[in-house]
């Protein structure tokens, strides 16, 4: 029954309709189309779903390329912060090699060549030092290394004409500690915080061939004026009587700035024509942000030994005992100076000392 006027009619066609659509979805049943319609059907929905992926796999690629550029900027992977640790090692590395440990072209006048080398040829310069260096006949490593003895005067020194590099510096400069690394021993040599544990001459046989010798600090010390002054006086009577003294080591402290007693000492070493090296200690330090201040601190110490009208720059060599830093350098140095002391024509021990 149709009613084809007002809205009863259409309220009546709407209920039918919807009655045979509910009744076909509880049912199961699908109204029933044409093959040409199913057919397009399908195609429609394949175009659509194809349109669909290809939009939600563009907007992913583009969500996941900004998202892993967020990520990688605000929270790197471990991978990635392995390699940019890497990277930045191998720069700083790089940097601390060419910038700490290289002297910058100096003056012939500021090197330092072997005792009996009129040039720099066919020798090469010791990093982190102004000394060059060749063939060496005495060994440069230490394998043996044993306390001999103390002594309050020069007179009590041990005898026998070996030769000897004596250590001296301000108070706490590192003197023992450097020992101690040299030898690759941790208490061959007694060191302190206590600035002034050293009192005495202490002598170290090493290779029962040569000496070391450590003497007592200067400057700061925890006693009294009057002990300090005779530091002083029998220290410097060993430099100005000591034969078999080839050589002083002056220790100077890079990581602070350059002292004028350190100075005032090496002065009074080169006006007296006391062969001696300069030693700067603990380069490792860093007292301030600047990774270069032990490096600017030894090139002011160098400026100010000019200010104190020392003729010639002497041999100079920046060490550590924390990396082992010029330690090297320094034995080989050592072992220059002893070829040079062996072959020393016009040197001759008093009968005294060859006897005894």
């Amino acid at each position: 029954m149709f009613c084809r006027f007002g809205r009863r009619g259409s309220s009546i066609i709407v209920s039918l309709l919807s009655r045979d659509f509910s009744s076909n979805a509880r049912s199961g049943r699908k109204p029933k189309q044409s093959p040409e319609q199913q057919q397009q059907l399908r195609r429609s929905l394949l175009i659509d779903r194809r349109k669909h992926l290809k939009q939600s796999s563009h907007l992913t690629s583009v969500a996941t390329t900004v998202s892993s550029h967020s990520r990688g900027k605000l929270h790197p992977s471990k991978e990635q912060q392995e390699k940019d640790g890497a990277v930045k090692d191998e720069m700083d590395c790089q940097s601390e090699s060419t910038e700490d440990c290289s002297a910058p072209s100096a003056e012939e006048d500021d090197v330092f060549l072997p005792p009996g080398s009129v040039s720099s040829a066919g020798l090469r310069r010791l990093p982190c030092s102004n000394i060059f260096v060749g063939v060496t006949s005495s060994p440069a490593h230490i394998e043996h290394a044993e306390f001999v003895k103390s002594s309050v005067n020069v007179q009590d020194c041990p005898k026998g004409g070996l030769p000897e590099f004596a250590f001296v510096g301000r108070s706490n400069v590192g003197k023992s500690s450097l020992i101690n690394t040299l030898v690759c021993r941790r208490q061959l040599a007694k060191t302190s915080k206590t600035p002034g544990k050293t009192q005495v001459i202490n002598h170290f046989i090493i290779d029962k061939s040569w000496y070391l010798v450590d003497l007592p600090g200067y400057g700061f010390a925890r006693a009294p004026s009057s002990i300090r002054v005779s530091w002083d006086s029998f220290t410097r009577d060993y430099f100005l009587k000591r034969q078999t003294l080839v050589c002083v080591l002056l220790l100077v402290d890079a990581s602070v700035q350059p002292k004028k007693s350190d100075a005032e000492y090496a002065d009074w070493l080169a006006s007296n024509k006391v062969p001696y090296t300069l030693v700067f200690t603990k380069c490792d330090k860093r007292r301030s942000r600047n990774k270069n201040a032990a490096q600017n601190n030894v090139f002011e110490f160098l400026k100010l030994l000019k200010d104190e009208d020392v003729k010639k720059i002497p041999p100079w060599v920046m060490t550590s005992c924390v990396n082992r830093q010029g330690t090297n350098e320094l034995l080989l140095h050592l072992a220059h100076l002893r070829d040079h002391w062996k072959k020393r024509s016009s040197f001759a021990l008093p009968m005294s000392d060859v006897s005894e």
